[in-house]
């Protein structure tokens, strides 16, 4: 069983380390300390660039060994995704005037 006070005194370090994380992290997106938000972005785009490259080169080799699993999950998805679409298409699409061609 956990005792009353070293769990009070974990959750006020951690209130106080959480609310310095959200201060700092306020500033950062503010734009105010341009340093610090230049290389944030910079870091941002490094991991998306190295995610990007890991999905390109790991997506045809998963879907090449799973790809009759893949489809067998993603058959009813599609088709829930249509039957929404039909209904999105019918109450709004449907109604958007569409201009005559200029052929």
């Amino acid at each position: 069983m956990i005792k009353e006070e070293p769990a009070l005194k974990l959750a006020s370090a951690l209130r106080i380390q959480i609310n310095q994380a959200l201060a700092t992290l306020k500033l950062i997106a503010s734009g105010k300390d341009l340093k610090k938000f230049l290389w944030v972005n910079g870091v941002l785009v490094l991991v998306l660039t190295i995610g990007a490259t890991v999905f390109l080169f790991t997506l045809p080799l998963i879907y090449d060994k799973y790809g009759y699993q893949i489809n067998s999950l993603a058959a009813p998805a599609m088709a829930e995704i249509k039957k929404y679409y039909g209904v999105i298409y019918a109450k709004v699409l449907s109604k958007i005037p569409i201009g005559e061609s200029k052929n």
